[in-house]
């Protein structure tokens, strides 16, 4: 008897079932072998955690008026020359083949796990229950932001984890895009306090900027938020600047979960 010849459909989703698999595998080794910096906070900077001709690809991508201003989507008093298409949670409907490629990737639970990993020695002081008990939740928002804008620094909201900052394009030469690093001019009262706190921006101008991270296609920066991981991004004066960027971010699903 002849056997019926698999269909087409199914040699595809093969195929990208297994796609998915060499992406996460090329991610997590970057990550997990990461260099880490501890002052002034843990983090990392990484090269080639998605191939660069990916990342590129990502970044030309026309999504028209898929991307709104995130100050619009989220009515959140931000710079509006920042612009933003979110993937997770939730469905976003029809999705371009590398745009889709891009959140298979980050919707396998081991990426979010393993970033909890690196960074335990952190986490751990941050959440009540860190040998179980605790949930997780997911962010990933494909971001576009043009020339003007600027984000002072701040920490991230308390209820983040860990937060994965994808690069998807170069800056142009002699042109500094990428997420900077600071540390207060002056020491900070009621630290603690703040980072519980709403969320808050602080001056430029009450802070050094110790490290920038270059803005390279497939590289990517990431940190455990804690009360004094303070980043942000120069202002973007050079003329027509596109600056293209992902964000993954993990976050404790119950506020209840995080120490006070």
């Amino acid at each position: 008897m002849q056997e019926n010849a698999p269909s087409e459909s199914t040699s595809t989703d093969s195929d990208a079932v297994e796609r998915t698999e060499e992406d996460v595998g090329r991610l997590l080794y970057a990550i997990a072998n990461a260099d880490q910096k501890n002052w002034p906070y843990r983090h990392f900077a990484a090269r080639d955690v998605i191939d660069a001709a990916w990342a590129k690809e990502l970044a030309s991508i026309d999504l028209g008026d898929r991307m709104v201003r995130i100050a619009e989507q989220r009515q959140i008093r931000v710079d509006p020359n920042r612009f933003t298409l979110t993937l997770m949670p939730g469905d976003p409907g029809d999705l371009p083949a590398p745009i889709a490629r891009l959140r298979a990737m980050f919707s396998a639970p081991v990426v979010a796990q393993t970033l909890i990993d690196v960074f335990r020695d952190v986490v751990r002081h941050r959440l009540n229950k860190f040998d179980g008990g605790y949930r997780l939740r997911r962010s990933l928002d494909l971001m576009e932001d043009c020339t003007g804008y600027r984000l002072t620094p701040h920490t991230d909201h308390r209820a983040k984890l860990v937060t994965m900052i994808l690069y998807l394009d170069d800056e142009p030469e002699g042109v500094s895009l990428g997420t900077s690093v600071y540390v207060p001019k002056r020491p900070m009262e009621s630290a603690q306090d703040r980072f519980m706190g709403p969320p808050r921006h602080y001056d430029r101008g009450d802070f050094t900027r110790v490290a920038t991270i270059p803005h390279r296609a497939g590289s990517a920066f990431c940190f455990a938020p804690v009360p004094n991981s303070f980043h942000g991004v120069e202002p973007v004066e050079h003329p027509d600047t596109r600056r293209f960027l992902v964000q993954f971010q993990v976050l404790a699903l119950d506020e209840a979960d995080l120490i006070r």
